[in-house]
């Protein structure tokens, strides 16, 4: 996995982890939440979800591809 993926991967999860924090911390103080930041927070929380589920999907190809092709390999040395 490139360097970059790596970081990008982090800084997303840290996002989901950040706002839940949030959220619960502003559950804990009895704060009101607000829906201005909440709709913001959702809509940032779904981005960098669609990042996670993005790169797994991408890793599952890479993964299937390679696979397949070292079956492929396999079946022309019999």
């Amino acid at each position: 996995m490139p360097r970059t993926r790596t970081i990008r991967t982090v800084v997303a999860g840290g996002v989901i982890v950040a706002f839940q924090a949030i959220w619960a911390a502003m559950l804990w103080a009895d704060r009101e939440l607000d829906t201005l930041i909440l709709l913001l927070g959702v809509a940032i929380l779904l981005g960098a979800g669609y990042y996670l589920w993005d790169d797994a999907m991408g890793e599952g190809v890479d993964a299937a591809q390679e696979l397949q092709s070292a079956g492929g390999e396999d079946e022309g040395e019999n």
